[in-house]
């Protein structure tokens, strides 16, 4: 459930295999029927499959309406938002954190996405045997970058703590 519209309102969105089906809500607590969103991010039509590809509901681009995040077999794909409950195809953004770009697994690498700097901007992270992140730069243009997840504990402390040398870390980190 996810307000595609921005409207106040959660509306229904069902991964299936022909694509991303959706209902919208009409208030009153009643939903319309099942319309085809978008012909990708399902099981036949673009080939995801729940044991290897992740998929989020998230506002990529900051007007208020969720788009499609979907980690895929060799890319972070996005599909966007067409204000209508619809979306776009889908468009490759990351050739990292998938299945075979990067070797990324469900099972031991959990990949979130958040604004986690408070900036509007969502931010791709990843956590398993490596630690990685991608900062969404809304010009489709992510700066990404990898490291050992040893790199990231405190010595003293041992709590995972984010290189300073990012510029934004040092907000996440409160330093």
């Amino acid at each position: 459930m996810a307000d595609l519209r921005n409207v106040g309102r959660c509306d229904i969105v069902g991964f299936e295999d022909p694509g991303v089906y959706i209902s919208l809500n009409n208030d009153n607590e009643i939903f319309g029927p099942p319309i085809l969103g978008v012909s990708n991010f399902g099981y036949e039509c673009g080939g995801w499959r729940l044991g290897r590809r992740v998929r989020f509901l998230v506002d990529v681009t900051g007007d208020g309406r969720t788009d499609i995040v979907g980690f895929g077999e060799n890319n972070v794909v996005i599909g966007r938002n067409n204000s209508d409950g619809t979306f776009s195809p889908g468009k490759p953004a990351i050739n990292n954190f998938c299945y075979s770009a990067g070797g990324w697994r469900i099972e031991t690498n959990p990949r979130f996405v958040a604004d986690l700097t408070g900036d509007g901007r969502l931010l791709t992270a990843l956590v398993g045997r490596t630690v990685g992140w991608s900062r969404n730069t809304l010009d489709s243009s992510p700066i990404s970058r990898v490291i050992s997840a040893a790199t990231l504990l405190d010595s003293e402390r041992q709590e995972p703590v984010l290189p300073s040398t990012t510029p934004w870390a040092s907000q996440v980190g409160g330093k």
